[in-house]
C-alpha cells in the first residue's frame, strides 16, 4: 500500500483527470493534456476549480485567435 500522502495525491490526480475529461472531452484533442494538467495541480497540492480554469482557457484561446488573423 502507498503511504497516505502519496495515495492522497494519486486520488486527487484521478479526480482532477476525470473532471477535466468529463467537462472538456469535446474541446481537447489529446487526453494527455488532461493528464498533464491534473498532475500539475495534484503535485502542487492545489485544488482544481474547473469553471475559472475553463474561463481562463477560453480567454487565452480567444486572444491567440486574434493574432492569427
Amino acid at each position: 500500500m502507498l503511504p497516505e500522502t502519496i495515495q492522497q495525491k494519486v486520488d486527487q490526480y484521478r479526480g482532477f483527470y476525470i473532471s477535466l475529461k468529463n467537462e472538456l472531452k469535446w474541446k481537447v484533442a489529446d487526453p494527455k493534456q488532461f493528464m498533464a494538467i491534473a498532475s500539475m495541480y495534484a503535485v502542487k497540492g492545489k485544488s482544481l476549480q474547473l469553471q475559472p480554469y475553463i474561463e481562463l482557457s477560453d480567454y487565452i484561446k480567444n486572444q491567440v485567435e486574434c493574432f492569427l488573423h
